[in-house]
């Protein structure tokens, strides 16, 4: 009979696969504890957002510096400076006094929903009618009116003349690889002589490339202050926006009422977000200062993936509007985006027709000229109704001694029930910009302020060590596990 060892002086022993584990286990927790923390300190200190920094007086240099920022651009028309800064620092520089705020320099695209290259001369002319352009045609056709289009650029093509720019995306020209600044352009003043058929809404107004957009329609925060900056600082009329992003951004909107305090006029595009689960209109059309466009088609239905909401000021044509494009082809499109330049062209003939108004005269003319599509007064989705340029252009007149102006009734017989916004108050009065005649110029400038933010410093080898040490030991544990228990198991009992 064999005997047993009594229950009380059983020990209690690892098996020798435990060990290892346990043993392991314990380096890992080591490793992590000496190695993960001091690297992980030294990576938060060495990695340097990309942000900009707004001051509550005029920009310090020196400031910055103290906290080891990189100065990538100092903004004339705000009191910012566009920077990297440590990820360790952006805490304490946010509490400094002499910080208002520090914005990351978010990225911003196209508000266009398709495209799609188009064939034929029968070019569609309901979107002209429909905004009653040829009756204000015999009034005006935008002349000496300035336009700064905050897009992807304008390549040369046929009837559409453009007078240089500004690339704010990089050292290159302002040549346009996307096709969505070219299609905005000849939406606006592609020329009446055309043999293809299209006719701008003001082909007398002078249209600037500024490109804020790369060859993929993609762009920074930064790139539209420094357009902002360039059209503000050469006497442009108007500002013109097809792009779009979802977060406010004080130096953005810094940079647009400064821009519209100065007499500019700003219209952009509500964005295409109405199908989704958040339909709220995009920045910086939602901004107060700005005439923000949503799109509507033949049947002046609003366009189902037009973004809405209190937002909305007109509303234009945008559902397959034919449009050229690079190498001379007629490209369709959807989107809010293409009917911003029905607002920008109308804005240029009241504005070419009468050029003592102001911005905001200008701004109350389309408003309370459009024809309402919504019952009375302003709604979510229309705003105060479709662009009317023959209404717009018969009581722009009325404007020329007046900064308050009375709705009068549309030549066409449309109903304009529409009042001006009240949210309509710059910070200062207006001043109109000078309206000079120009030719397009056989040169263009050299465009300024075109540094590229240099790729933010991640220090890769250390990214590396802080992942492979616990990557690596948890692959031993779980290997040598695998070896000691299979080689147990073969062993005889």
């Amino acid at each position: 009979m064999t005997s047993k060892t009594p229950r009380h002086k059983r020990h209690f022993r690892l098996s020798p696969t435990l060990t290892i584990i346990i043993t392991l286990l314990l380096i890992t927790a080591l490793a992590l504890t000496f190695f993960y923390t001091p690297l992980n300190t030294k990576y938060s200190t060495m990695v340097k957002k990309d942000v900009i920094v707004g001051f509550t007086g005029a920009p310090d240099l020196q400031l910055l510096t103290k906290y080891k920022a990189t100065i990538l651009e100092v903004y004339s028309i705000i009191p910012a400076i566009h920077a990297l800064v440590p990820q360790k620092y952006i805490e304490s520089l946010e509490k400094d006094p002499a910080i208002e705020y520090v914005s990351e320099n978010s990225s911003i695209k196209i508000n266009s929903t398709e495209e799609e290259q188009t064939s034929g001369q029968n070019w569609p002319q309901w979107p002209l009618q429909l905004i009653e352009a040829p009756a204000a045609w015999t009034k005006s056709n935008g002349t000496g009116i300035k336009i700064a289009l905050l897009d992807t650029g304008i390549t040369p093509i046929d009837d559409l003349p453009f007078y240089g720019g500004s690339n704010c995306v990089n050292s290159g020209d302002t040549t346009d690889l996307d096709g969505h600044g070219t299609m905005m352009a000849s939406l606006i003043v592609t020329q009446h002589t055309s043999p293809t058929g299209l006719r701008g809404v003001a082909p007398g107004a002078e249209v600037y490339a500024v490109k804020v957009l790369n060859d993929q329609g993609e762009g920074s925060t930064t790139h539209a202050i420094l357009g902002i900056q360039w059209a503000v600082d050469n006497g442009m009329h108007i500002i013109s926006i097809s792009f779009g992003f979802d977060n406010h951004n004080p130096s953005l909107n810094s940079a647009i009422n400064r821009a519209y305090a100065r007499g500019v006029l700003i219209v952009a595009s509500a964005g295409n977000n109405g199908d989704t689960f958040w339909p709220d209109v995009v920045y910086p059309a939602k901004y107060d200062v700005v005439i923000a466009v949503s799109a509507i088609n033949e049947n002046k239905d609003r366009l189902r993936s037009a973004s809405f909401g209190s937002e909305v000021e007109l509303a234009a044509p945008g559902e397959k509007i034919w449009a050229r494009g690079i190498g001379n082809t007629i490209v369709s499109g959807s989107g809010t985006s293409f009917a911003v330049p029905y607002v920008t062209g109308t804005a240029a003939l009241v504005w070419g027709e009468n050029n003592s108004l102001t911005n905001v005269e200008v701004r109350n003319i389309l408003t309370q000229t459009a024809t309402s599509l919504h019952g009375d007064g302003r709604d979510k989705y229309f705003g105060y109704g479709l662009i009317n340029a023959a209404a717009a252009l018969q009581i722009a007149p009325l404007n020329s001694n007046n900064n308050t102006s009375t709705s009068t009734s549309n030549p066409s017989g449309s109903t304009n029930t529409a009042t001006p916004s009240t949210k309509i108050n710059p910070q200062t009065t207006p001043t109109p910009p000078t309206i000079t005649q120009t030719s397009p110029p056989t040169t263009f400038p050299t465009p300024t302020n075109t540094q590229t933010p240099p790729p933010t410093t991640l220090q890769t080898n250390t990214i590396i060590i802080i992942v492979s040490i616990p990557i690596i030991l948890i692959f031993t544990v779980i290997t040598t596990s695998i070896i000691l228990y299979n080689k147990n198991k073969k062993q005889p009992n």
